[in-house]
């Protein structure tokens, strides 16, 4: 994640879709934003009373069984599209460990969402109200990541992978391109229990690797995720 300070109360936040996001970890379409100075910010000054709006529509405050939820609506820069708050909030969730969330679920549904688009999401403070808008950006088709348990043999899984909903198809002739191969191995990566297809990759042994729409272009290589922003 990345945040940027355009001016007094006005950001930007960038954040890559991960699987949690996009639904393919649980049914809960989230980002966690527990670390946004942004976002607590927010979180803060609703609680408090301090903003009472967002984009113009009254806050709702709920507590319900160990969580707080601040309800939210957020506006599509490119469609000009308003979503309400049925599934759009702000929750903290006090167990384990005090987790803040930013609830997207409609959006994700209605834009298709995928573990590669960048979410830009614009959060300006006015006195009392509150405007989030949100947009998403195509940089890359695919996004790799190394596999860390055989670093040296340049194995990445493709964050799309093993979608639950059919959508991770994977044009292994395009990746050839760029001399993404194909392996018979799998593997699995941090907690998760799905075993990944992985690929082998020349010419790049960084962690994380960008692969253009266009097969003419070279790949972009990174140390951390968040370059990539």
């Amino acid at each position: 994640m990345q945040e940027i300070t355009i001016g007094e109360n006005n950001y930007t936040i960038r954040v890559i879709a991960n699987r949690q996001l996009c639904g393919w970890a649980g049914s809960d379409k989230y980002i966690n934003v527990t670390n946004s100075k942004v976002f607590q910010k927010l979180w803060e000054k609703a609680k408090n009373g301090k903003i009472t709006k967002i984009n113009g529509s009254d806050i709702k405050i709920e507590n319900k069984g160990g969580s707080s939820k601040v309800s939210c609506s957020i506006i599509d820069v490119v469609k000009g599209k308003t979503y309400e708050s049925k599934s759009i909030y702000l929750t903290l969730r006090e167990q384990p460990n005090n987790e803040l969330r930013f609830q997207l679920t409609s959006y994700v549904n209605d834009n298709n969402i995928m573990p590669r688009d960048i979410i830009e999401i614009f959060i300006i403070f006015d006195n009392q109200n509150c405007h989030i808008k949100i947009k998403i950006d195509y940089f890359f088709k695919y996004i790799l990541e190394k596999y860390p348990k055989k670093p040296e043999e340049n194995l990445y899984r493709i964050l799309i992978d093993n979608s639950p909903n059919g959508h991770d198809y994977i044009n292994e002739n395009f990746l050839n391109n760029f001399n993404i191969s194909k392996t018979n191995e799998k593997g699995k990566f941090g907690n998760s229990k799905t075993e990944f297809t992985l690929f082998e990759v020349q010419g790049c042994g960084k962690q994380y690797i960008g692969v253009p729409y266009d097969g003419k272009l070279q790949l972009h290589c990174f140390d951390k995720l968040e370059e990539i922003l």
